[in-house]
């Protein structure tokens, strides 16, 4: 089970691997780190506003399985106004880049395309956090990331001056 927060270049900004099996969107929900600070009301402020109403903290895609929480944001089921249709539309396009990334992982990494049962626990984790990892370094590493300035790496000191020698 793999909870993620991705955006549309497919770069990882969450994600939360548990035990299969018992895990469900509500499970995972209560043991999440993402959502401690909205549980325990320290999440930062982030406000913006529409339909001039003010909001103050951000805000989070969800299936209609989720709880009725003012930072989840459902589908309309059935869209009768234009408004309501294209918000589905968009709202599912977006979930649908959350989708794309758990497929680009399993089609790069075959180890989490099949099950991983007799590993415990932590060793799964781990397997799917070095691969999260990885892929993101790639995403990087291609210059394919949204926003470079927030993963920009400080530069390294080299390690050997070579002009020393000429």
């Amino acid at each position: 089970m793999l909870e993620a927060v991705a955006s549309q270049d497919l770069w990882i900004w969450h994600a939360f691997c548990g035990p299969t099996g018992s895990q469900n969107d509500i499970n995972v929900l209560q043991q999440s780190p993402l959502f401690l600070t909205q549980r325990n009301g320290t999440a930062p402020n982030c406000p913006f506003q529409v339909n001039d109403h003010l909001y103050k903290r951000g805000y989070y895609l969800t299936d209609g399985i989720y709880l009725s929480w003012s930072v989840f944001v459902k589908s309309f089921p059935y869209p009768h106004t234009p408004n309501e249709k294209k918000f589905k539309r968009q709202h599912e396009a977006a979930k649908k880049d959350v989708e794309r990334v758990f497929g680009v992982l399993k089609a790069k990494w075959g180890i989490l395309n099949r099950p991983m049962r007799s590993k415990t626990v932590k060793k799964i984790r781990s397997v799917v956090y070095t691969c999260l990892i990885l892929h993101n370094m790639i995403i990087k590493d291609d210059g394919r990331a949204i926003a470079p300035v927030h993963i920009q790496d400080p530069p390294v000191e080299p390690v050997f001056d070579d002009t020393a020698y000429s």
